[in-house]
C-alpha cells in the first residue's frame, strides 16, 4: 500500500464525509406568532384581539390566545407557546416580540428563536 501522501487527496477525505442524503441533517419547523383583531367583533366599543401560532408551511393555526381588554400581546405570549413542543422549531415573531425573556423561554423549551440577539446585547444598553 502506497504511504497515505501518495493515496489521492479524495479518497483521503471521502471516509470522513458522510452523503447528505444517508445522513439528512435535522428538519427545523418555522412557527410564526402574531396578533390580529376579528374584524366585526367589536363590542362595548372594543374588539376582540387574538395572538396565534401557525406553521409557516400551512395555513392552519395550532394556537390561539384572546388578548386581555387593555393590554397588548407581550403579556400573551410566553402562555401561547407553553402548551406547544418546540423541539426543533424555529419561533418567528414582530418586533414586539424582541424581548430576552421570550428568547430565553422559547431556547429553554428546546426552541430556536429569530429574535435571540436580544440576549447578546452589550450590557450598557441592557
Amino acid at each position: 500500500m502506497p504511504p497515505p501522501s501518495a493515496r489521492p487527496r479524495s479518497r483521503r477525505l471521502a471516509r470522513h464525509s458522510t452523503d447528505p442524503v444517508e445522513d439528512p441533517a435535522p428538519v427545523l419547523v418555522a412557527l410564526a406568532v402574531d396578533g390580529k383583531t376579528v374584524r366585526g367583533s367589536r363590542t362595548d366599543g372594543a374588539a376582540v384581539h387574538l395572538l396565534g401560532a401557525a406553521p409557516h408551511d400551512s395555513q392552519s393555526v395550532i394556537a390561539q390566545r384572546e388578548i386581555a381588554a387593555k393590554s397588548n400581546e407581550i403579556p400573551a405570549f410566553a402562555p401561547l407557546l407553553a402548551r406547544l413542543d418546540l423541539h426543533g422549531v424555529v419561533v418567528t415573531a414582530d418586533a414586539m416580540h424582541t424581548q430576552r425573556g421570550h428568547a430565553e423561554k422559547i431556547t429553554a423549551a428546546g426552541g430556536h428563536s429569530r429574535s435571540g440577539w436580544v440576549t447578546r446585547l452589550p450590557r450598557s444598553r441592557r
